[in-house]
């Protein structure tokens, strides 16, 4: 099957890459190994899960919007349902192969030959492409057992030890338990400890425990997500001015009132990860003293009691392990003829004619969907250079990171970007028709890897392209930053807007209308 893009995953980067084509009227194939699209919504996420971020920040399609209300906590059930729709309406079942996994990849000429199993059948089943778009994720949707983490369960321990997240098609049973009067210790601090905490609550349980590493992201309110990001996202206020502001902030009004001022993550202001998930249950339930956490190690399980690291002991019925999922860094299909791996990257990557490896590895790709949408764009473009003939921008698609952070310092490396950005500063009245609500975005995203803070002008840019712009004319380096500074004080300020209506809404810990959904899975099927 002769393809111009093969995209290997289907989760919401699969999904979204077979979008792109679409629009673009590129021929391509999509292999799932699983039975339905959907990644870790699919897999992992359980009927009592939710998206732990207002509406607005996982929007992939202005059409497909998870609710009406941008302050809505949407289920699981929500995004699975508006992905299938999704997919149905753009036909992107039509070009999916579900149950195939993907055995081998190698150079075919200028593309690449994909090989792959039909887990059904058994049949093999050969691909040709001209790109190969990469989506299966570095992590293995196989979570960590407490064996595994070192922890010793003995056999007097009666108690019942469930994984939080969803396993072998079920879902964590702590959500259909009566948990009234017993105690329930959960292992581990992330996404899925925090929905097992809530999950814990709402059977009755009136005693959980939440054990976990010291933490280097800070746990965000749920209700305050606004009211942080406009603090942290002011225009013209120094970066460390607006980290020790928003960080005394959220110490102030949440931490040290419910006693969990050692659960903040060490060191400075200003390198403090504010990208870690948003949950009012932590603050909620800590202030109330039915939640404790605990900074430590896990031991050993024995006879209803936990043991720590620290010697300390703690009362147990039930044990919750959310202690993370594996990493597969180095896919065999990747690796064995290409000699590539994820060492280096984020959760993706993609291949074009040279080829080359896209790294989201920077903080912007972060955040999903929002990174993998702008490193699709990315993508595309080099796609549409490449059906063009346009060699001279081959660079662009070299094997190198796309970009650094560097003392707060955004820098493309190498590529065709580099064009566009001389071009924005060398010619800004180009831009100039798209500064306008719609336009704005465009040019954020052509320019923004160039646009740095006064003090940290071209720190370290002595080694990039970049640096040449130091040597532009003032009138240039002004042209460049109020375009960004537009962008920044248009997005400043709906922020400043959802922020007035969370703190009018939402009482001080977030005690707001449940979110959980009872409603049935939705699964996305195509046929083959």
């Amino acid at each position: 099957m002769k393809v111009d893009v093969c995209i290997v995953g289907g989760g919401i980067c699969g999904v979204l890459a077979a979008h792109g084509c679409i629009e673009r009227g590129l021929s391509f194939v999509l292999l799932e190994k699983n039975s339905s699209l959907g990644g870790c919504w699919q897999t992992l996420a359980n009927d009592h899960s939710t998206l732990q971020a207002f509406e607005p920040n996982y929007r992939w399609h202005e059409d497909y919007k998870l609710s009406k209300d941008p302050l809505t906590r949407n289920s699981a059930e929500t995004v699975r349902t508006t992905m299938k729709r999704f997919v149905d309406d753009f036909g992107i079942n039509e070009h999916t192969h579900l149950m195939t996994r993907v055995d081998s990849v190698d150079r075919d000429g200028e593309g690449f030959a994909v090989s792959a199993t039909d887990l059904i059948t058994g049949d093999n089943r050969h691909y040709s492409s001209d790109f190969l778009f990469v989506a299966c994720g570095i992590l293995s949707h196989d979570q960590w057992t407490l064996e595994e983490r070192g922890i010793d369960v003995h056999q007097d321990f009666n108690g019942k030890v469930m994984y939080a997240a969803r396993k072998d098609g079920k879902d964590c049973p702590i959500a259909s338990m009566d948990l009234t009067g017993k105690r329930v210790l959960i292992v581990g601090s992330g996404s899925f400890a925090a929905e097992a905490m809530e999950a814990a609550e709402r059977q009755g349980c009136e005693d959980i425990t939440m054990i976990g590493r010291p933490r280097y992201r800070l746990i965000l309110p749920f209700s305050r997500q606004y009211t942080v990001s406009a603090i942290a996202n002011c225009p013209l206020v120094p970066w460390s001015l607006r980290m020790r502001i928003a960080l005394s902030y959220i110490k102030r009004s949440y931490y040290n009132p419910c006693n969990l001022s050692h659960w903040a993550p060490k060191g400075k202001p200003d390198e403090m990860d504010f990208a870690g998930q948003c949950n009012d249950g932590i603050f909620r339930l800590s202030h109330t003293g039915k939640l404790k956490c605990v900074v430590g190690r896990l031991n050993a399980l024995s006879d209803g009691q936990a043991h720590l690291e620290s010697g300390e002991s703690i009362h147990c019925d039930h044990v919750i392990v959310a202690s993370g999922l594996k990493y597969n860094l180095t896919p065999d299909f990747l690796y064995a003829n290409l000699g590539l791996d994820f060492t280096k990257l984020h959760n993706f990557a993609f291949l074009g004619k040279n080829p080359r490896i896209g790294c989201a590895a920077d903080f912007l790709f972060a955040y999903v969907p929002f990174g993998p949408m702008k490193q699709l764009q990315m993508f595309f473009h080099a796609v549409d250079c490449c059906k063009k003939g346009l060699e001279k921008v081959s660079p662009a698609m070299m094997t190198t990171r796309l970009q650094v952070h560097v003392n707060n310092t955004f820098l493309f490396l190498t590529g065709d970007y580099q064009r566009l950005a001389s071009d924005a500063i060398t010619k800004p009245w180009r831009w100039l028709p798209q500064w306008r609500p719609n336009g704005w975005e465009l040019y954020f995203l052509r320019v923004f890897p160039l646009v740095v803070d006064a003090k940290q002008s071209f720190r370290g840019a002595h080694q990039l392209y970049a640096s040449n712009i130091g040597r532009r004319s003032m009138p240039q380096k002004i042209a460049l930053r109020l375009g960004f500074l537009s962008e920044n004080l248009v997005e400043w300020t709906r922020c400043i807007g959802r922020s007035y209506r969370e703190i009018t809404r939402f009482k001080v810990f977030g005690q707001s209308k449940s979110h959980n959904s009872g409603a049935k899975r939705s699964t996305i099927h195509v046929t083959c």
